[in-house]
């Protein structure tokens, strides 16, 4: 799910692979983009980019293309980045809003794929190699990126440096139970855990970069 700055909010369905967009002014819910046989798409997370009016919508296939764009207005889109991913799953924007983040789970690798000054996507680069699952991803305030993985039941952080860091672990998979997505509020971080359908609050003592 992701947020506009009009407060609307966009969820991707991978039963009707489609996004959908929840107007909570009126509690409408639309669809937004997909659903369609010209949009083949097995939509996962999204990402609002609001200096180029669009989302990218990451398409969860391993080894195949790769990253949705479509325009916030009107729906329209294309497959952004056209060239294989290993899983594409969770993405987030760079600080700086001219790169993007994507967790490639079964390659086992966090990627950065710059954003050329016409929109168009540059070549990707690894960023980290991680030793799991790697599923969502978050960035703080200092640029940090912030990794939940789905197996084994951790977050780890990834560093300016780029060194590779635990934040935590669960052996057990009780509290922590394969995270998927996670987001900041205030200085926490929430995961999702797919294992037992549960929210996870972990302070780490530092705000998540703005989304708006």
């Amino acid at each position: 799910m992701a947020f506009d700055r009009k407060g609307n909010l966009y969820v991707c369905d991978l039963k009707k692979k489609a996004v959908f967009k929840f107007h909570p002014s009126t509690g409408e819910l639309t669809l937004f983009a997909g659903g369609t046989p010209d949009v083949p798409m097995t939509p996962n997370f999204p990402v609002v980019d609001h200096e180029r009016n669009c989302l990218y919508v990451s398409n969860s296939v391993n080894d195949a293309p790769g990253i949705w764009r479509f325009d916030l207005d009107t729906g329209s889109g294309f497959m952004w980045y056209d060239r294989p991913l290993g899983f594409g799953n969770g993405m987030a924007l760079a600080p700086d809003g001219n790169s993007l983040y994507v967790a490639e789970t079964f390659a086992r690798r966090i990627s950065r794929i710059p954003i050329l000054a016409d929109g168009r996507p540059g070549e990707k680069e690894v960023v980290a190699h991680v030793d799991a699952l790697p599923d969502g991803l978050a960035v703080d305030e200092h640029g940090r990126i912030y990794v939940s993985c789905y197996e084994p039941s951790q977050v780890l952080r990834i560093n300016e440096d780029r060194t590779v860091v635990t934040v935590v672990r669960d052996e057990e998979a009780h509290t922590l139970c394969h995270p998927t997505n996670c987001a900041f509020s205030g200085d926490n971080l929430y995961t999702a855990n797919l294992g037992r359908w549960h929210i996870t609050k972990i302070p780490v003592g530092v705000r998540g970069k703005s989304l708006l």
